[in-house]
């Protein structure tokens, strides 16, 4: 059958997308937002207002930025985790780092992906994530993991 976007509870995931920037927070919005079975509840620009969102929402996943004003997306992903029946947390960096993958794990997320790749694997990442597998880097890792040993070896 068809999906009524935001009508049918079983198959329908909030999201609350959190970023400081207005630009990448709209068109983010608009492009999962138009994604079947992807409800957007809300956005936050910072940190701070993330964790008082996914109390006042109670989204299914969180998609933030790592990088925010007054508490950063580890931060916050760290105090999200912390509460009772906490959200899936996807972090959006515009440097996917083995450092940044490290303490993205390390906060508790269950994803990192470049903004880079968010139009091209963002969704399949979501369909992962809910499916129940555990952390994981989106789709461009593996490139990513063949660039740094590339880089290793001085190719």
């Amino acid at each position: 059958g068809f999906l009524l976007r935001g009508r049918d509870p079983v198959t329908t995931v909030r999201v609350l997308l959190v970023d400081s920037s207005d630009d990448f927070l709209h068109g983010l919005s608009a492009w999962l937002g138009s994604e079947s079975g992807i409800e957007i509840v809300g956005t936050a620009r910072t940190g701070v207002e993330a964790v008082e969102k996914v109390d006042q929402l109670k989204p299914d996943l969180v998609v933030m930025d790592i990088c925010m004003s007054h508490m950063n997306g580890f931060q916050a992903t760290r105090e999200i985790k912390a509460g009772a029946g906490a959200p899936r947390v996807l972090l959006t960096t515009f440097h996917a780092s083995e450092t940044a993958r490290s303490e993205a794990r390390a906060a508790g997320a269950d994803a990192l992906i470049a903004k880079a790749e968010v139009t091209a694997n963002l969704r399949e990442l979501i369909d992962g994530l809910l499916s129940g597998k555990k952390f994981t880097n989106g789709s461009g890792s593996q490139s990513s993991r063949r660039e740094i040993r590339r880089k290793e070896k001085g190719v």
